[in-house]
């Protein structure tokens, strides 16, 4: 992913929103940056009372905890909160960012581009990701994989191994009609008992209350690109 350059306060907040393995932005040439001055916040994990659906192939655990994505300044995703949650993929051992939101359904129309890195202490490992046509477009960063689920849910196996410790960041951004590169960020700090998943399945079982739409059970893409 990208990093956003307007001042120091944006480097440390869209950091993950891009940039090339040291850390230099990769915002499309022209495009403008946008300052922003908020802080993530953890939130409480949802409950945890997980259900069983018939056909699974298999589930999504409790989470450890999960953040908030918070817009920059003047920036706004309308249509709800946008909530990430940090898991380890059972195969490879990757960190996986678990998208999910009203957040991501309400976009007016938007191509939103995920996005995630790590920084410990300098920005690695930086992919975005696109999951729809025309999402990602002048973000050139490397893509990593994503599976686009049911219930207002992304899973995105990141480029991160799960032995690196630093802050992990993730992203979601848009082009806007300005000709700007605008997005939503979180941090969060690696922890060495992060549930474990299994990544590329068609489906899966998940807490009661997970989802916008409160299924307990999500149907997946199969993993793009």
């Amino acid at each position: 992913m990208r990093v956003l350059i307007l001042a120091v306060a944006v480097v440390l907040l869209l950091a993950a929103c891009g940039g090339d393995a040291d850390g230099a932005s990769t915002t499309a040439a022209g495009a403008e940056t946008t300052e922003a001055t908020a802080v993530p916040t953890s939130t409480e994990a949802p409950a945890t009372t997980t259900t069983t659906s018939a056909g699974a192939e298999g589930a999504i655990p409790d989470p450890q905890a999960g953040v908030t994505l918070v817009p920059g300044a003047g920036e706004d995703i309308t249509a709800g909160d946008v909530f990430l949650y940090w898991y380890r993929d059972t195969v490879g051992g990757n960190y996986v960012a678990l998208y999910a939101g009203p957040g991501i359904a309400g976009s007016a129309g938007l191509a939103l581009c995920p996005g995630n890195s790590i920084a410990s202490p300098d920005f690695k490992h930086i992919s975005n990701t696109p999951v729809e046509d025309g999402s990602c477009e002048g973000f050139p960063t490397e893509s990593a994989s994503v599976q686009v689920c049911s219930g207002d849910v992304w899973l995105y196996r990141t480029l991160i191994p799960g032995d690196a410790e630093g802050t992990l960041y993730g992203s979601l951004e848009w082009n806007a009609t300005d000709g700007s590169i605008k997005g939503l960020s979180s941090q969060f700090q690696t922890a060495p008992d992060l549930p474990e998943l299994a990544f590329g399945l068609a489906s899966y079982d998940l807490w009661e209350g997970f989802t916008s739409d409160g299924s307990s059970m999500i149907t997946c893409s199969a993993p793009m690109p």
